[in-house]
């Protein structure tokens, strides 16, 4: 009696050919969608994005892409600005919030229209958009009383050292470009000297030296500083000494 091994294999195979051919016929002849091409955003290029729809962008799930966005933005100068202060008033805590901060930390001067907002944003509850609007304040040369006051609120009670840093670094900024408000800003940076974080009185250092004043009390000061066992704090002492001593 003959084998029937051969046709078993034999239909193996046939079934094999017939699912493989069925699989393909199902994915290429039976309504498969073809793949879609990619928008200019999700590709990557968003020079060919308006206004509008790269600050849309700025709420996208994956941060590199939010990176990206900030850049653009940041390129296309203080037209965008209106736009950002429409996303600095979001309520709550939105990804395109920080990012649209994040914008006009590197627009500077030429966002100066967003210093309401950002004052807002620097009291909110959410520490990266309170140190985010803080670093931004310090970029923009004629600050308002108002944002001056709130960055000395800041330094003086902020629970997070990072932002507390950041107001410090920000008051220096602003007392170096505007020399009327050192009356009000020297007297907060000399008590911040007493800061329980190190990090934060190196940047208190470094803004007294930014100050432009060399007052007896800010010597003072900076020499204690400089004198202080931490090596980041007498660094940046020392450093800010050196920047008193240039001055005319």
């Amino acid at each position: 009696m003959p084998s029937i091994k051969p046709l078993i294999y034999t239909s193996r195979l046939f079934g094999i050919f017939v699912g493989v051919f069925l699989g393909v016929f199902l994915t290429l002849g039976c309504g498969a969608k073809p793949p879609q091409k990619a928008t200019s955003g999700e590709s990557g290029d968003f020079r060919q994005l308006s206004d509008a729809e790269c600050v849309k962008m700025l709420g996208h799930r994956n941060p590199l892409v939010r990176r990206q966005v900030v850049g653009e933005l940041a390129s296309r100068g203080a037209r965008v600005v209106p736009k950002l202060i429409a996303e600095l008033k979001r309520q709550g805590n939105h990804p395109a919030k920080s990012a649209a901060a994040e914008v006009l930390v590197m627009l500077g001067p030429a966002a100066r229209e967003a210093l309401p907002a950002l004052t807002q944003v620097a009291e909110d509850l959410s520490w990266p958009d309170r140190y985010l609007a803080v670093r931004a304040l310090g970029e923009i040369p004629a600050s308002s009383e108002k944002a001056i006051q709130v960055l000395i609120q800041r330094l003086e009670n902020d629970p997070e050292e990072r932002v507390r840093a950041a107001a410090a670094r920000s008051l220096g900024k602003i007392s170096a470009k505007v020399p009327e408000s050192r009356p009000k800003i020297l007297p907060a940076l000399l008590a911040a000297t007493g800061d329980s974080d190190p990090t934060v009185i190196a940047e208190v250092a470094e803004a007294l030296g930014l100050a432009g004043h060399d007052s007896p009390e800010v010597r003072k000061a900076l020499e204690k500083l400089a004198g202080a066992q931490d090596f980041v704090v007498r660094q940046a002492a020392e450093e800010a000494l050196k920047n008193l001593k240039k001055l005319p």
